[in-house]
């Protein structure tokens, strides 16, 4: 709130506002892999999934590859090809 109050000045009124601290997703386990979990935890969101099944596993490598062929790809898809 404080960085709000600076940026706004006397624009900020702190009846407009709430702090919201629910933690919606799990936490990532390392600190390699936060792109690609905050990628699938978006994903998540998107498709109106619980965030919760997005688990920080050994399964990101996978995750990185299905993200780079769908980059390339230029359209969601999870194969090579």
């Amino acid at each position: 709130m404080a960085y709000l109050e600076k940026e706004l000045g006397d624009l900020f009124i702190p009846s407009e506002w709430n702090k919201d601290t629910v933690q919606r997703s799990r936490q990532q386990m390392n600190g390699s892999d936060c792109g690609v979990f905050t990628l699938l935890n978006a994903l998540a969101l998107l498709r109106g999934d619980d965030t919760n099944l997005v688990l920080p596993t050994d399964g990101m490598d996978d995750a990185r590859r299905r993200i780079a062929a769908t980059l390339l790809a230029g359209r969601p898809t999870t194969e090579f090809g």
